[in-house]
């Protein structure tokens, strides 16, 4: 991909849900600027206007969503469980900061339990059926 905003298409309208497989550290950073620099431009365009309340709230959990999609999918691409934003609740500063530290780490090379490298396309090994 040539262009930074088509990560973001992918993450929010291709995979707005996909929980499963793997998203490169290009996707995930990409959706988180075009995300903040939406939410900007939508503070400045909208918030002086209280009618549109109920609108900016549609706004903004159309973005939780897949924020949260493409967050899972990047723990995947560093190995780690989806289950390790759910600990976030219990402890957050212990497990904030290792969410951090995934979110920033390169990902697994190859093949990992949760789907092949997003970075390059790999052939499948024959086990679809191993990352369900």
């Amino acid at each position: 991909m040539s262009y930074p905003f088509e990560y973001f298409k992918i993450a929010y309208l291709q995979k707005y849900a996909t929980f499963k497989g793997r998203a490169s550290k290009k996707e995930f950073w990409y959706f988180i600027l075009f995300s903040i620099l939406l939410q900007l431009i939508f503070i400045l365009l909208f918030n002086f206007i209280l009618s549109l309340s109920l609108i900016s709230l549609l706004f903004y959990l159309s973005l939780t969503i897949p924020g949260i999609a493409v967050t899972v999918r990047r723990l995947h691409d560093t190995d780690h469980s989806s289950k390790l934003l759910l600990f976030f609740f219990l402890r957050p500063i212990s497990i904030g900061i290792e969410i951090i530290k995934a979110l920033l780490s390169n990902g697994t090379p190859g093949l990992n339990r949760f789907g092949p490298n997003p970075n390059i396309n790999e052939p499948s090994s024959g086990n679809a059926d191993q990352f369900v």
